[in-house]
């Protein structure tokens, strides 16, 4: 068996052992499964759009992997970083629909 597979499983077991551990814990759980909506500045067109049920785990994704909804521009990773903006997020409720983004661009 590899070394380093043995030191991983080692860290991995004992970290998933540990009582109050923060990634862990009840309230770190209920957190993750709450959903939020975004609401994003695309880079190119600058006009907002909106991104539904997203977790707290995929926030930080979001702006480098989702397209534009009004122009279908995707973000890139060259040197100049074009990636889209996180402009607000509210928490949606259980069973909520949030209402549609219908703010003018540039607004």
């Amino acid at each position: 068996m590899n070394a380093r597979f043995r030191i991983a499983e080692h860290f991995m077991r004992v970290r998933t052992e540990i009582h109050g551990w923060p990634g862990n814990s009840e309230a770190t759980r209920a957190l993750r499964q709450k959903t939020w909506t975004v609401i994003l500045r695309c880079y190119f067109c600058h006009r907002r759009f909106t991104v539904r049920s997203v977790t707290l785990d995929r926030l930080a994704l979001i702006p480098h992997a989702v397209e534009c909804a009004r122009c279908g521009a995707l973000p890139s990773a060259s040197p100049r970083n074009l990636i889209h903006m996180i402009i607000d997020m509210r928490e949606e409720a259980h069973g909520e629909t949030p209402e549609p983004d219908s703010s003018p661009p540039n607004a």
